[in-house]
């Protein structure tokens, strides 16, 4: 099974700054065909948004 790619700072930097799950929902369909493992840490930035 492929381990995912970690994200580079500049990356997380750009996941952190999502404010709303809405937002990130939005980001991660934005970059999910050409960046999915940006996609998923997103998605996951979304959960923690929303607790």
């Amino acid at each position: 099974m492929n381990k995912p790619t970690p994200l580079s700072p500049e990356d997380l930097n750009r996941v952190t700054r999502l404010k709303t799950r809405d937002d990130c929902i939005q980001f991660a369909k934005n970059v999910d065909a050409i960046r999915p493992n940006l996609a998923i840490a997103a998605r996951r930035h979304g959960i923690g948004v929303a607790a």
